[in-house]
């Protein structure tokens, strides 16, 4: 019983949680007292989980680029759900064209950037913003960005955002 009131007081509490993820992230929302993934998902009850759901949005900038330049991908994954979404790996698959730059909690494996997020509240959002390079040897056309997004308590999601190469000038 004392538990059980010491979840729920927990589960009360609302505050302002900030993280640092890439260049810029932020979470806002409900934020329980449970510090750890282990003590979240255990102040999850069985019942809510199915209905956490997360929603993922990528926006390329800029939309046109040459070669060298650098793309940013702002990705916003938010908890639409009724419940914290627990332990939500992040994955972008960048396109061979693209070469990732290093994200500040994101692991880098060839073009593909995955990170962690260990508790998102009901009603939380996050900003992750990563970055790629296009490579020198890019030719002109479109190129598609991916990310996914899932959670132990989720649903799969998926983004994706498109840029335009401009083709190296054949008569410079």
């Amino acid at each position: 019983m004392v538990a059980l009131v010491r979840t729920v007081a927990a589960l009360t509490r609302v505050a302002l949680t900030v993280l640092t993820l890439g260049a810029m992230v932020y979470v806002s929302g409900m934020a329980g007292g449970a510090a750890n993934s282990a003590v979240a998902a255990s102040a999850v009850p069985s019942g809510h989980q199915a209905a956490t759901t997360l929603s993922l949005r990528m926006i390329a900038t800029p939309r046109t680029v040459k070669r060298g330049q650098t793309v940013s991908f702002r990705l916003l994954l938010r908890n639409t759900g009724s419940s914290p979404a627990v332990r939500i790996k992040v994955c972008d698959v960048m396109p061979t064209t693209l070469t990732p730059l290093p994200a500040f909690r994101f692991v880098r494996k060839g073009n593909v950037l995955c990170g962690i997020i260990q508790r998102l509240p009901v009603a939380g959002g996050v900003v992750m913003v990563l970055k790629g390079t296009v490579s020198q040897s890019a030719s002109g056309g479109v190129i598609t960005n991916r990310a996914s997004a899932k959670g132990l308590n989720t649903a799969s999601v998926r983004a994706s955002a498109q840029v335009g190469i401009i083709a190296p000038c054949r008569l410079c």
